[in-house]
């Protein structure tokens, strides 16, 4: 049972960068307590350090650092890696995809959390302190001692530790502005956690109750993310993009949504807030499918015949499309409630009133984020570094957890358990996603060449959807040429995406390697290989790979599969 909070909880903490050499190599550790920066040469110092201190002050029991877990945080794990006869830690990661999410360690008794602050703030350092107004702001440097920070310290070393102190100092007054934006007194872990937290604290006032396990998966079966699609491939002359104004914050404002306990049913229940698994057949295939198949390679694809489990206002808008359907069977909420209006109207005019600066940033950030959090699983799966022989068997032992070798020479674990979740409340999550595809649908007309999510881009013609600045309407993004290849892969106006490619420089240095003729060769059935800059996540590490080090890596651009659900 999820209940609403009545208290507020209260941490502090100190921030934490570090510089590196061209191969990797640490120079310095930076970190800021509130009062002052203190610099070390290395984790080593730094460990030493922590030792001495982390039992006396709170402030040394929690660290922030921005983009830590794809970095900084590597790092430090590099070193422990390497040097745990020394320092003997135990310590817990969390892992997102490939990056770190949280690390807990452990010195003695206390625990130190390792955070990284990207996680909830997602921008550049330099444009949340610009964003936030802080004191101190992120210092531009010439790129050529970006480039060789060994280089900056040799030939500027007060304008290097300027730099590296300024970069500590300016997180912990975003994190502190970021904060008393939103009236709490700790940093999260994640957006998604700080939302539920608000949610929980300011806006619940009644007991949600989980389903049943069994109910949880066939639930499960129906939470999908949103719709990516690529109708027609080509280039075109003139492109128009509409997004939703806050999509699924829009969804959550309008709608009730299930409360209590489901019954079983055998029949659609029309007016009804359900769940069912059924069979269908869209006979009309001049409009785009309605109902979609969910596979772990492709994701989501719209079909026109299948078999799945839908929310009813995906049912109910294949009805009216003539959609044959058969149901199996489904579960039917009798209760219904308005569970989100007032925390979206809140955050929503809140962020209107403050459309171009931080507390608008972070309304946008808290609004998006909710409704993922009550769809997070059970299962949980972590690395873990074990040195004492008693506390692994006691773990092997223990029916609840289980434990794999991930390197015997390190001394890490693969460890995987089941946790209750009192939020997790599949229902709200799923229910959420399905009125958001629907609010596409009907979006959607013989004009629309690609859309994703909560946007369509048109090549001609007039858009069908209301224009408005109101939440749930629709707005103009961008418009100008573009060159469309597949799912996730568009060249529109200057602006690139292409699947699998997270950046399309040098590490932000500003060389852009896929290009408008890139698009155009690839369109025309090309394959093109392009040489990218990456630093190595934490399992290449692990690996043997050194951290922080820059390498190319590769990767062979070719044309997506061309989904259309359209004939």
């Amino acid at each position: 049972m999820l209940k609403p909070l009545k208290r507020d909880r209260k941490n502090c903490f100190s921030t934490l960068d570090i510089e590196t050499a061209p191969d990797g190599s640490v120079l310095d550790i930076a970190i800021f307590n509130g009062e002052k920066v203190t610099y070390f040469t290395g984790w080593r110092e730094f460990f030493i350090y922590l030792q001495a201190v982390v039992s006396d002050d709170k402030r040394y029991q929690k660290f922030l650092a921005h983009s830590g877990g794809g970095f900084d945080y590597v790092s430090m794990i590099e070193f422990l890696l390497n040097n745990k006869k020394d320092f003997r830690f135990t310590f817990e990661v969390i892992l997102s995809g490939s990056d770190i999410v949280l690390i807990e360690l452990f010195i003695g008794d206390k625990k130190v959390q390792f955070i990284d602050t990207y996680k909830t703030l997602p921008a550049s350092l330099a444009n949340l302190s610009e964003l936030f107004n802080v004191t101190t702001k992120k210092q531009k440097i010439e790129k050529s001692n970006y480039k060789d920070m060994r280089k900056f310290k040799t030939d500027d070393p007060d304008l290097y530790y300027k730099y590296l102190g300024d970069d500590v100092i300016s997180l912990f007054e975003i994190a502190i502005a970021f904060e008393k934006i939103l009236d709490i007194e700790f940093f999260p872990v994640t957006a998604a956690s700080l939302a539920l937290y608000l949610f929980r604290r300011k806006f619940q006032t009644i007991n949600l109750f989980k389903v049943k396990p069994e109910i949880d998966e066939f639930i499960s079966n129906a939470y999908a993310g949103g719709r990516v699609e690529c109708f027609e491939a080509g280039e075109f002359k003139d492109i128009k993009v509409y997004d939703v104004n806050s999509l699924y914050p829009s969804v959550m404002l309008t709608n009730e949504y299930p409360i209590g306990t489901p019954v079983k049913v055998s029949t659609f229940k029309s007016g009804k807030i359900g769940v069912y698994h059924i069979r269908f057949f869209q006979k009309d295939r001049t409009k785009p499918a309605v109902l979609w198949v969910k596979t772990k390679d492709s994701g989501l694809t719209f079909t026109y015949a299948g078999e799945g489990y839908f929310f009813n206002p995906e049912i109910e808008e294949a009805l009216r499309q003539g959609v044959e359907i058969e149901i199996l069977e489904g579960y039917v909420w009798l209760r219904s409630a308005n569970l989100f209006k007032d925390f979206v109207e809140y955050y929503y005019k809140l962020r209107l009133k403050n459309k171009n600066n931080a507390i608008g940033y972070c309304c946008k950030i808290i609004l998006n984020s909710l409704y993922g959090k009550f769809g997070q699983k059970e299962n949980k799966s972590v690395l873990r570094r074990i040195l004492d022989h008693d506390e692994l068997m006691k773990l092997i032992k223990n029916k609840n957890y289980e434990v794999k070798v991930y390197k015997a020479t390190a001394a890490l674990y693969e460890i995987t358990y089941n946790r209750p979740i009192d939020h997790r409340l599949i229902q709200l999550a799923a229910y959420t996603t399905s009125l958001a595809r629907i609010r596409l649908y009907q979006a959607l007309s013989d004009n629309v060449i690609y859309c994703d999510t909560d946007s369509v881009h048109i090549k001609d013609g007039n858009f069908r959807g209301r224009i408005s600045d109101k939440i749930g309407d629709w707005k103009l993004e961008n418009s100008g040429e573009g060159i469309y290849i597949g799912r996730k892969q568009y060249w529109l106006n200057g602006k690139a995406k292409f699947k699998g490619v997270k950046e399309f420089d040098i590490l932000g240095k500003g060389e852009v390697l896929i290009k408008k003729d890139d698009y155009l060769k690839i369109l025309n059935g090309e394959s093109l290989g392009k040489k990218f800059l990456s630093f190595p996540k934490l399992k290449s590490v692990i690996s043997g790979s050194p951290a922080c080090r820059p390498y190319f890596i590769t990767k062979t651009l070719e044309k997506g599969r061309y989904l259309s659900s359209r004939k």
